[in-house]
């Protein structure tokens, strides 16, 4: 980022779009989740290093009747606060058949806790576009994502998933990403990482939903946790 000002366009737009709909504010569905994690593993960094686990709650609005929904995610490092960061994502669900579903959407990312804070430095912007088949045989799902600003760059993922019924009461969900990365927060291109991903969601009666995940990340770049050759790491989520 240049300007400063740069750093109110994402909550302008957001404010412009939840304003459209604030006559049927009624309608808004609100869900939550929260994620524990022993590692912060994104795109292959391990982002709160020395094996400290982190705390991941988000909010998610959707408005009835629209396309729109907007996402506030947090991460909250047990160790160091300067790790602590907020994500402010507007999305919007394009119209398309049952076999194809595309949505798009921009992310403010911030690091607000950071010593001396300041926008040019600690905040940057991505937009995104998300290719989803749910209906088909692993139900593949392609996403883009460029960062026009710090991390000026491009990630691509493609990811699959496949859920095996093991018993009456039980479902397991094996899922696997693969990473692209051109320049994005590094200087290097070429595949970036891949993560392989066991789930279990936990069958329940009340209002939350429990799914422990464990995976296994190998970076394959350098500059992308260097000198580690695999990451281990898993977590909770409680859906509400």
């Amino acid at each position: 980022m240049r300007s400063s000002k740069l750093f109110l366009l994402p909550v302008l737009i957001l404010l412009a779009v939840v304003g459209s709909f604030m006559p049927v504010a009624a309608k808004t569905e609100t869900s939550f989740e929260l994620d524990y994690v022993n590692r912060y593993i994104w795109r292959g960094f391990d982002l709160n290093p020395d094996n400290h686990f982190a705390i991941q709650p988000s909010i998610d609005f959707s408005f009835e009747n629209s396309r729109w929904s907007v996402n506030v995610w947090q991460s909250f490092s047990a160790e160091d606060k300067d790790l602590n960061e907020v994500d402010l994502t507007l999305n919007y669900d394009f119209p398309s058949g049952k076999d194809l579903s595309i949505s798009a959407g921009i992310v403010h990312y911030g690091w607000y806790w950071v010593d001396n804070f300041n926008s040019e430095d600690d905040t940057t912007i991505e937009t995104y576009v998300v290719f989803s088949w749910f209906d088909a045989y692993l139900a593949p799902e392609l996403s883009f994502y460029h960062d026009c600003m710090n991390g000026n760059g491009l990630y691509a993922q493609l990811a699959l998933s496949k859920e095996f019924v093991i018993s009456e009461r039980q479902n397991v969900e094996l899922s696997s990403t693969i990473g692209y990365n051109h320049k994005q927060w590094i200087s290097q291109s070429g595949l970036s990482d891949v993560t392989a991903m066991v789930s279990i969601p936990l069958q329940n009666s009340g209002q939350v939903s429990i799914t422990p995940y464990a995976a296994i990340t190998w970076p394959l770049l350098n500059e992308i946790n260097p000198g580690v050759c695999r990451e281990y790491w898993m977590g909770v989520n409680f859906a509400f």
